[in-house]
C-alpha cells in the first residue's frame, strides 16, 4: 500500500512540472540550382535581449579659439584697435579680450575666472582697478572690481559638444591707469602685469545627495 501511495505521489508530481520539451526546428527548402533543392533548417530568433550601454562621465574644457592668440595685451580702451573700442573711455581706462571656446555634455556649468595682480611687475601697481567681464551664449557678465584682484563667474546653461562649442570673450579692463607713471624696461613694450586663472564646476548638487 505504501509503494503504491509513493508512485502515485511521484506521477502527480511529475505531471504538474511545466512542460521543458521544446519545438521540433523548422525546416525549409532553398533553391540550389533551376533543378535541384535542398533542405535547411530556418534560422529562429532568440525570444531574450542583451542591452548594451556607455559610460558618460561629466566632462567640460577650455580652449583657445587661436593658439596664436593666448596673452591678453592691456592697452587704451579709446584706442581705434582696442576690442571694446570707446572712444570717449578716459585715457586712464586699459582694456583686451581673448576669444575662447568652451567644450561640456553638461547644462549647469560654472566657469570661475579670478586676475590677480603680478606684485614683482617693474610697474607693480599698474590700476587702480581691475575688472572682468565675459560674453558668452548671448550674455553679458560682468565681475566684481578689485585692486590688485578681480574675480567673475560665468554661467552656461546649454550643453556644447565638439559640434558646437560655446565661444566666450573673455576682458579684462583696468581703470586708473597713469601712461605716464609706467616704466619702460628690456622686457620691451608687453610686460608682464599679472595672470588669469579659471576654474570649472557644475552648478546644483551631485546625484545622490538630498
Amino acid at each position: 500500500m505504501l509503494k503504491r501511495s509513493l508512485i502515485t505521489l511521484a506521477l502527480v508530481a511529475f505531471i504538474g512540472l511545466p512542460a521543458l520539451a521544446h519545438d521540433p526546428w523548422t525546416t525549409g527548402t532553398i533553391q540550389i540550382t533551376t533543378t535541384a533543392s535542398q533542405d535547411v533548417f530556418v534560422a529562429r530568433p532568440w525570444n531574450g535581449t542583451i542591452e548594451v550601454f556607455i559610460k558618460v562621465v561629466r566632462w567640460a574644457d577650455i580652449y583657445f579659439c587661436n593658439n596664436d592668440d593666448q596673452t591678453l595685451v592691456l592697452t587704451q580702451m579709446n584706442d581705434v584697435g582696442n576690442a571694446l573700442y570707446n572712444a570717449s573711455a578716459p585715457a586712464t581706462t586699459f582694456a583686451d579680450c581673448i576669444c575662447m571656446k568652451v567644450c561640456v555634455n553638461f547644462a549647469g556649468l560654472v566657469i570661475g575666472v579670478n586676475f590677480t595682480e603680478q606684485s614683482n611687475s617693474p610697474n607693480p601697481k599698474v590700476a587702480v582697478e581691475y575688472y572682468l567681464q565675459a560674453t558668452v551664449e548671448g550674455s553679458t557678465y560682468t565681475g566684481s572690481a578689485g585692486a590688485s584682484v578681480a574675480t567673475l563667474d560665468v554661467p552656461l546653461s546649454q550643453i556644447h559638444l565638439s559640434n558646437n562649442l560655446a565661444e566666450m570673450q573673455l576682458c579684462l579692463i583696468a581703470t586708473g591707469v597713469d601712461p605716464q607713471a609706467l616704466i619702460y624696461t628690456p622686457q620691451g613694450q608687453q610686460q608682464k602685469i599679472g595672470e588669469i586663472t579659471m576654474t570649472l564646476k557644475p552648478s546644483g548638487k551631485p546625484s545622490g545627495n538630498p
